[in-house]
């Protein structure tokens, strides 16, 4: 025999011995090779995210985040409120967690305090104060302020807020309204309606700042910019100083501010004898969460600057030190809050189907999601050491069960290709888990859904995961009902005079499985459905030929011959029932959404009547006599066949049509009959 045939055949069997112990698959390709996808969607917590509703009244869940100062330093801390559409569950809601900053440590305790309504206008507000005071707080200037400002307050972003709380000893009252307003100060609204001053009578004062005069009680706790050195400062008191006061320079030079000021700055300072303002640089935001951070790092040589009050433009006021102080721990607090809700709904999602993971903390699963390049606290390295054990016995215990007749060096060669790191990578990429492009999909819808697991959900067939019961049908079922509402309610006002029956056709129209089957089609939906059925599959494929055949003028009426896959209109209608849950059950939102999918809609001109009910009534009418016969279903070729027959005062009428359903069937059989009533009566 020839060598190369003999080596042929040896290669051949190698490989064959290969693939019976897992180390090739079918196709002969070695496992654990293939290309790792780096790039994943990127998720953020539905909790913290949604669109800002046009309600007068917006209701909120408060949450009082009591941070408590375990060091000594001259600045104390105040309280801050987390205020969320959505409430937290039970662990979350009563989370504390330690924070590593520069002089001890402080600890953050959460404690639900109850609900509150604001207005749009409100939240607002209360957004701008959030977005001004943590852009000082990052960047440490103006330059980029109105820019980071403008188009996004009203869109869709971040929906919690962040606001100073009262003292202790001004609650019930949480929120401290006074300070939120800071960010409206204007000097000359405040020159008009400053009444009420905070400091002890003979104290208050006007002052010329940069902008305007304005009281003393006013500039003394503000946020202000001096134009000529394009700072921001904490404004935290008057001084016993003016222009004429003598300064020593750091090498030891004696002058006056005034003429320092002309001398570095060339500003000649108008207001000689007005006192001056103690100023402080804005905090550095640090990531407190690190394990290894340094506390020693460098501080500003000079925190405190006496400032003019002519040079200074007051950008909020009245706002304390203390609170620029707290929050600049916010983006480490939010960072450790925004893990822990992912590692919250990851739990969910497992716990949904398997209960016992009900008792494992939501701390226990943020630990087993955080790798050590992290620097945090704790990571995942001591879970996926026990992780990795129990993977060896529970993956050697099942081969052991099912190779019960192969030799201890099969098993292991089986054991080591199951669990190493490149099968493990390997099995959770092809898990068969649901993938949406939600980007394009939220743009399909114009709207941008806060759980996207409803946009799963709404898009997932039954024959998906067989074994979870988490499909499409129950938002299905909700959609059903509120777009047959939101239909009826639009016709009622905006075709008023419409009597109830010519009501009742035009909604029949436009809320039917075809018509939404029509639009799911029109729109691509059908590629987004999550399914595992070949049947399913060539049905969409079917209906999609079939509907490139059709009239692309209207997605209403009862035109079509062709027969509609119902999973195509049943996603109009969970996609609708998604987004009413989504939405915090606005209905406005859901119209808005789903009916730009229905255009053009239906006018009371539009030819709308249902063969089957418009040949029924026909009849009565007339008093013809009508038979509906052979209705039955051909197996062999997947077809209904119907026959209707009409007598009409002698002349009959008959026709036998064929789908693929009886309903199909039935539509066009009465279709044609009518057909050729009507034609009868324009021949005479």
């Amino acid at each position: 025999m020839n060598s190369e045939i003999i080596k042929e055949k040896a290669r051949l069997e190698a490989c064959n011995q290969h693939r019976e112990i897992g180390a090739l698959r079918d196709s002969l390709q070695e496992r654990g090779n293939e290309p790792y996808i780096d790039q994943q969607p990127s998720y953020f917590p539905p909790e913290l995210v949604g669109h800002l509703p046009k309600n007068s009244n917006i209701l909120y869940h408060c949450y009082l985040m009591e941070l408590e100062q375990k060091f000594a330093y001259e600045i104390p801390v105040h309280d801050i409120v987390l205020v969320l559409r959505n409430k937290l569950e039970a662990e979350l809601g009563s989370l504390h967690f330690d924070l590593d900053v520069d002089r001890g440590s402080l600890t953050v305790n959460f404690k639900y305090v109850g609900v509150i309504n604001l207005s749009t206008k409100q939240v607002l507000l209360c957004r701008r104060f959030q977005k001004t005071l943590l852009s000082v707080l990052i960047y440490h200037d103006l330059k980029s302020l109105n820019e980071r400002m403008d188009g996004d307050i009203l869109g869709v972003e971040t929906d919690y807020l962040l606001l100073p709380a009262t003292g202790k000893h001004q609650r019930p009252l949480i929120i401290d309204w006074k300070c939120v307003t800071s960010v409206l100060f204007s000097c000359k609204k405040n020159d008009e309606s400053h009444l009420n001053c905070s400091l002890p009578k003979g104290r208050a004062r006007i002052v010329q700042t940069k902008d305007g005069p304005v009281c003393t009680c006013l500039l003394q706790k503000s946020l202000v910019h001096t134009p000529h050195t394009d700072q921001v400062y904490c404004t935290t008191g008057i001084l016993e100083l003016n222009a004429n006061s003598r300064m020593q320079h750091r090498r030891g030079k004696i002058t006056t501010y005034k003429e320092y000021y002309e001398e570095r700055h060339g500003i000649k300072l108008r207001f000689e004898h007005e006192s001056w303002v103690s100023g402080r640089h804005i905090f550095r935001v640090k990531n407190y969460l690190q394990r290894c951070r340094n506390r020693k790092e460098k501080e500003l040589s000079k925190q405190s600057v006496e400032l003019p009050p002519e040079l200074c433009s007051i950008v909020m006021s009245p706002i304390s030190v203390n609170t620029f102080y707290s929050f600049s721990f916010v983006p480490s607090i939010m960072h450790r809050v925004e893990s822990l809700l992912i590692a919250a709904n990851l739990k969910k999602m497992y716990s949904d189907h398997y209960t016992q993971n009900d008792a494992i903390p939501i701390s226990k699963v943020l630990e087993a999601i955080t790798t050590k390049k992290c620097q945090e606290k704790f990571d995942l390295e001591s879970l996926e050491t026990l992780g990795d054990s129990f993977l060896k016995y529970a993956v050697t215990q099942q081969l052991f069960k099912t190779y019960q007749d192969q030799p201890e060096g099969v098993l292991t060669s089986k054991k080591e290709k199951i669990i190493s790191n490149a099968a493990l990578c390997e099995f959770g990429c092809h898990r068969r888990l649901p993938r949406l492009n939600v980007r394009h999909l939220e743009s399909l819808l114009n709207y941008s859904f806060r759980d996207t697991s409803l946009l799963v959900e709404a898009l997932t067939h039954g024959s998906m995961f067989r074994e979870i019961p988490r499909d499409y049908e129950r938002l299905e079922f909700l959609g059903d009902s509120v777009l047959d509402y939101l239909m009826t309610k639009h016709f009622y006002y905006e075709y008023p005079g419409l009597s109830p029956e010519q009501l009742t056709d035009m909604r029949s129209a436009s809320v039917n499985n075809e018509c939404y089957a029509r639009s799911a089609v029109k729109f691509g939906l059908h590629k987004h459905i999550l399914r595992d059925s070949q049947e399913l599959d060539k049905q969409i494929v079917k209906t999609c030929n079939n509907f490139e055949k059709l009239s692309s003028e209207s997605t209403f009426g009862w035109d079509a011959e062709t027969t509609f896959t119902e999973v195509l209109g049943d996603i109009i209608e969970s996609l609708a029932g998604a987004i009413l849950v989504d939405s915090g059950y606005n209905k406005e939102m859901v119209f808005g959404s789903i009916r730009p999918l229905l255009e053009p809609l239906i006018t009371p001109e539009t030819p709308m009547s249902h063969p089957v009910k418009e040949l029924t009534e026909l009849c009565q009418k007339k008093h013809y006599e009508m038979e509906e016969i052979n209705k039955n279903r051909n197996d062999n070729e997947g077809l209904s066949y119907i026959t209707v027959k009409v007598n009409a005062k002698g002349h009959l009428f008959e026709h036998t049509a064929k789908a693929t359903n009886g309903k199909t069937a039935k539509k066009l059989a009465y279709k044609e009959v009518l057909k050729s009533l009507k034609d009868k009566k324009l021949k005479g």
